[in-house]
Formats: structure tokens, sequence, C-alpha cells
């Protein structure tokens, strides 16, 4: 089970790759989002994702970046939710592949 299953609950979840993530479009992204988010997302930060036409590639590019969802119009705390969200995602990729680089201080 991925980290997104064990946060999310599993099914909702289930299959969020960032490789597949980064090919949804608005309308696959924000279904996605109401169920992942618990609680949800309120319709008036998902509207703001509409209007801005914010799909998979750029919600993946904002991975930790408060400050994007914040200009795209989405309230403080759904800014907060969406960041952490696609960091995690990024991270459940990128951090597998990094952990089997040794690390050495020079």
């Amino acid at each position: 089970m991925s980290v997104m299953d064990e946060r999310h609950g599993g099914q909702e979840a289930e299959g969020a790759t960032k490789q597949k993530v980064e090919h949804w479009g608005v309308t696959t992204l924000t279904r996605w989002l109401n169920k992942a988010l618990d609680p949800p997302l309120h319709s008036e930060d998902i509207e703001k994702i509409e209007k801005e036409r914010i799909g998979g590639r750029a919600f993946l590019a904002a991975a930790g970046d408060r400050d994007f969802f914040r200009a795209a119009g989405c309230s403080l705390g759904a800014s907060a939710e969406l960041a952490s969200l696609a960091k995690e995602i990024n991270g459940t990729i990128q951090g597998k592949l990094l952990s089997f680089i040794p690390y050495s201080k020079h």
C-alpha cells in the first residue's frame, strides 16, 4: 500500500501516482481531489482550480508551494492542503528512487 493509500483511506487514492496525475485534466483532478481529501475541498476552492485550469501537471509543479494555490484564489487552508498533497505525490516516486543513493558529506 502506498503512502497515498495509507493517508487517504485506500480506494480514493488508489493509483494516484505521479505518472498518472501529470496526465490528468482539470475535471479528473478536481474529482479526485474531492474524493482524496478529508474533509473535501470547499466548492469555492474547486471553482478556483477549474477557473484557473489547473490540471495534473500544474498541480504537481506546485508541490509544496502554497502561494501558487493562493494566487489561483484558493483559501489559505485549501492552499496548504493542495501544496502538501502535491508534494506527497511527488515524494512517493522521488523518495523511492533517492533512497538508494548513498549520502556522503564532502
